[in-house]
């Protein structure tokens, strides 16, 4: 009789405890895969054997459960702090290559800027002394020939004044001969046309007021058959010497000013060549800083792009590790949105089998489990 008894008493609480268990708000409890586990959990073990002492083990089970839920809760917390730790360690490191792969493109490109400008102002300035020195070369070609010329028409000029003044010398020196024996002019008549001859030739494009009058009387002087008239033998004698005196000063003015020509067409000259000198220095200097800046150039668009394939592939560094790190976040935040429901779910049921399934299970008159059901829960 005490076994049924037993029996007949585990029954009726198995009975009214697994009533509770058909509320609408267990209902909910058991509305998702997590909850519908545990609260067969609790359903099952509160139906097998002495129910009160199935209380403590449910109880004990439940918090071990939290408590297991709480530790993968607060581990998942700590793993994705690490995570995003690490994330923003490659973040900041992957930007700072960004920054200055940046940096370096920027400043490659100002150089390049730069150099290309320097290229066109050293080409344009190549191009003016180029330009210049073909100038300077031709005013020198001329210059030059300029003073063969001059050189030229001097020595004609300093010739034929020399030639003049030798031919008045000879003949004063003939109309001397007849001044002191003036008999001898019949003898003397050819040498006489010969001297008329020579100042006709040496005098007749001289500028001279003496000339003309000077070979008037010589030239009467060599047609006549009488003798000499001393008289006009003076006249053109002292005629002769003044145009000499006039050709002899012509002769240094015409040195001076050949000189003066020189000199100055000399100077030029050295002008021109020093100034084709330092054009062609200028030239030099010019090709040597364009090959400079185009050698740079060349290394600039090496490095610009070697750069911009470094600053292409952090960006797509950065832009793998933000997914990488964007899913981190959105994998924790579903685990732990899991995790969250899942305490929820259990603190729900631990409250609703606090006040519903222990009340339930107590006020079964069993004095014999009446102490055990004291778990607080």
């Amino acid at each position: 009789m005490k076994n049924l008894a037993i029996v007949l008493a585990t029954l009726c609480i198995f009975a009214q405890a697994t009533s509770v268990f058909e509320t609408p708000a267990f209902l909910e409890i058991k509305s998702n895969p997590f909850g519908r586990t545990v609260a067969s959990l609790v359903q099952l073990n509160l139906g097998a054997g002495q129910s009160a002492g199935r209380l403590d083990a449910i109880a004990e089970a439940l918090n071990t459960i939290q408590a297991q839920l709480e530790s993968t809760r607060d581990h998942n917390d700590s793993e994705i702090q690490r995570q995003r730790g690490w994330c923003s360690d490659q973040e900041a490191t992957i930007q700072a290559s960004i920054d200055q792969a940046e940096s370096d493109l920027s400043s490659y490109q100002n150089e390049q800027s730069q150099r290309n400008q320097a290229v066109a102002d050293l080409t344009q300035n190549l191009n003016n002394e180029q330009q210049s020195l073909a100038e300077n070369q031709n005013n020198l070609a001329n210059a030059q020939q300029e003073l063969d010329d001059e050189n030229t028409n001097y020595a004609e000029s300093s010739k034929d004044y020399a030639d003049a003044i030798a031919a008045c010398e000879q003949a004063l020196k003939l109309l001397a001969t007849l001044q002191t024996n003036p008999s001898g002019f019949i003898q003397s008549k050819a040498r006489f046309g010969n001297v008329v001859t020579l100042l006709q030739k040496h005098l007749a494009n001289k500028s001279s007021n003496f000339v003309q009058p000077i070979l008037n009387v010589l030239t009467e002087m060599s047609t006549s058959t009488n003798e000499v008239d001393q008289s006009s033998l003076a006249k053109v004698v002292s005629l002769i010497n003044d145009l000499l005196e006039e050709l002899r000063n012509q002769s240094a003015a015409n040195d001076s000013r050949h000189q003066q020509v020189v000199d100055s067409l000399n100077s030029n000259i050295a002008n021109l060549e020093q100034l084709i000198s330092n054009s062609n220095n200028l030239i030099s200097q010019y090709q040597g800083q364009i090959q400079e800046n185009e050698d740079r150039l060349t290394q600039l668009a090496g490095l610009i792009q070697q750069t911009q394939a470094i600053l292409d592939q952090a960006n797509q560094n950065l832009s793998q590790v933000q997914d990488q790190c964007s899913g981190y976040d959105q994998e924790y935040a579903s685990y732990k949105n899991e995790v969250d429901q899942q305490l929820a779910t259990l603190q729900a049921l631990k409250e609703y089998f606090k006040s519903h399934v222990v009340p339930a299970v107590e006020n079964i008159n069993d004095s014999a489990y009446a102490d055990e059901l004291t778990v607080d829960v």
